[in-house]
């Protein structure tokens, strides 16, 4: 008004969340990159892939495991878990179920 008093007031609002996922995808993706081409270690390279993902996404168990369907077995270079112990490269056996 003429005194200077606020009459009324502009908002905008934006929902950014889409933007913000995209930022961390990339994010996630720059540091999977960049531990790709800082170690030819598989096991160090899956644990930074691991620690990457954590502060996205509910990650405390994560592991890899890589099926070889000649032998019907499943290797896991990569087993972190809060209860179970995992060997490195543990080899298990995968049989059909039984009806």
């Amino acid at each position: 008004d003429s005194n200077g008093n606020t009459i009324g007031a502009i908002e905008s609002l934006r929902d950014i969340s889409a933007r913000k996922q995209t930022e961390n995808i990339n994010l996630i993706l720059y540091k999977i990159s960049s531990a790709l081409n800082s170690t030819a270690d598989t096991p160090i390279f899956l644990k930074q892939v691991h620690e990457s993902l954590k502060p996205f996404i509910e990650a405390e168990n994560f592991f890899v495991g890589l099926y070889n369907e000649a032998q019907k077995t499943l290797t896991f270079p990569y087993y972190a878990d809060e209860k179970d112990f995992m060997a490195p490269y543990s080899v298990l056996p995968m049989t059909a179920a039984k009806a």
